[in-house]
């Protein structure tokens, strides 16, 4: 992490644990990460506890997607029953 095109980063730590203060991001970007989380639902509540009121969070996630980086691969499609 201390070279390339990541240098400096700011903050290095688990998605649904993020060392900041609740409400204190305008917005957030995530971008096919959660098929990678065992806990999907707690990285949810953790960005919306980052959020401030007004906020904005952009995410994709993969609707049926293949298998990819295993073994850290826990949910291959988000379904809209998943979202009910």
């Amino acid at each position: 992490l201390d070279r390339g095109y990541c240098k400096p980063l700011d903050i290095v730590s688990d998605i649904a644990a993020i060392p900041l203060p609740d409400e204190s991001v305008d917005a957030i970007f995530c971008s096919n990460v959660l098929e990678h989380v065992p806990d999907a639902v707690a990285v949810y509540r953790e960005l919306a506890r980052l959020l401030r009121p007004g906020g904005f969070l952009h995410m994709s996630i993969p609707f049926g997607g293949g298998l990819h980086n295993l073994p850290f691969h826990y949910f291959a499609g988000y379904t809209h029953s998943f979202f009910a």
